[in-house]
């Protein structure tokens, strides 16, 4: 029979190599939720493949889980035990069996599982965004997600975003994604803010054993405030049928949600009062019927609602009374208004065609009745 040769187990973990000497029981601490690598390896035999396998030993009993990863890589043999718990604590021992008549010593491992240490949540981060805009804002906590293999979730207001990217809520037409940049950045924005999108925003990074570290941010939305409206002042008189407004806006058409009038803050309906139409594309006309100086002086606005803001213009209207029973006079043969056989003299005479045309006149009277000078441009 031949003498048998007992050489010691050096035992490593990772890339860690161990002399012979260092043959004992050597203490492992791991994270619970962690993939917990064990490695032996027996550096004293020259020839390693006389080493036929490698069996490892928890409590005297063969492991043979699937929760287990066996393998080995040249003269290191490893064990992994997949997403460690508590329970897996307790002395684990590799054992190498060979085809010839030798003895290699056992390697052994006392094995301790810890809670992950989770660092402070930071406070809350105040952020800003604006109506209308855009805004982005990330956590980096890459090396312990990394490290601690951890799942990511992000959340709104304590409710989980089940998705990577879609609406804020359903109240809100704002629009998020989130995604993790090359160098383990995680990141979200929102698109197209508005007012019902603000909230708690939170990155969430889930740990095996079911703590949650968070950190979280205050977004809130600043109103954005419409352009100022273009001013324009409007005089009628009653002795008209009807006075006309008129609004051109073609060079909105394209970004356009909604076009509508009103007077004194109220949206008007189109009535026997109030004549609405679009003479032609993007120009558009309000007839104001049966003119009343009490009831029809204001301010009325044509406004051209966009997505995310609106323009107007401002028509300050005033309303003359009446004064047909002390306007009446004869023409002069050389007036204006004779040749377009006015009957009553309004107290300012436009050009030929000016007030049937558009039914107003403007602080300064038009010389020509151009339409640039008779109607608002948006």
């Amino acid at each position: 029979m031949a003498t048998a040769n007992l050489l010691g187990a050096a035992l490593i973990v990772l890339a860690a190599v161990l002399l012979p000497s260092e043959a004992e029981t050597q203490n492992r601490r791991f994270v619970v939720g962690t993939d917990a690598t064990l490695q032996c390896s027996w550096s004293g035999l020259k020839d390693q493949d006389l080493i036929t396998m490698v069996r490892w030993f928890r409590r005297g009993v063969r492991l043979r889980s699937k929760r287990y990863t066996f393998a080995n890589h040249g003269q290191n043999y490893t064990l992994t035990i997949n997403n460690i718990q508590k329970k897996d604590k307790g002395t684990y021992v590799c054992s190498p069996k060979l085809d010839v008549d030798m003895v290699l010593e056992d390697g052994r491992f006392l094995v301790e599982v810890v809670d992950a240490v989770l660092p402070e949540a930071p406070e809350i981060t105040e952020t800003q965004l604006a109506e209308g805009g855009r805004g982005a804002f990330n956590c980096n906590y890459k090396i312990a997600k990394e490290k601690h293999n951890l799942e990511l979730f992000w959340s709104r207001n304590g409710e989980k975003l089940m998705a990577e990217s879609g609406s804020v809520s359903e109240d809100s037409e704002s629009s998020y994604n989130t995604y993790t940049d090359r160098n383990g950045i995680d990141w979200m924005n929102i698109t197209y803010v508005d007012t019902e999108a603000a909230g708690i925003y939170s990155c969430n990074y889930k740990y095996r054993d079911g703590r949650v570290f968070t950190m979280s941010f205050n977004i809130t939305v600043r109103e954005r405030e419409d352009p100022a409206d273009y001013v324009r002042n409007i005089t009628m008189k009653e002795d008209y049928e009807s006075g006309r407004l008129m609004c051109n806006v073609s060079s909105l058409a394209s970004q356009m949600e909604r076009f509508y009038w009103e007077k004194d803050g109220e949206e008007l309906m189109d009535d026997e009062k109030y004549d609405m139409s679009e003479t032609s594309p993007s120009f558009y006309t309000l007839k104001v019927h049966m003119l009343d100086a009490e009831k029809d002086e204001g301010v009325y606005r044509c406004v051209a609602q966009l997505r995310l803001y609106s323009l107007a213009v401002r028509f300050n209207v005033t309303v003359i009374k009446s004064t047909k029973s002390t306007d009446f006079t004869a023409w002069t043969e050389f007036s204006v208004c004779d040749k377009q056989r006015k009957k009553y003299r309004f107290r300012t005479c436009a050009a030929d065609g000016c007030l049937d045309k558009y039914g107003y006149v403007y602080e300064v009277d038009s010389e020509n009745c151009s339409e640039n000078d008779m109607v608002a441009v948006l």
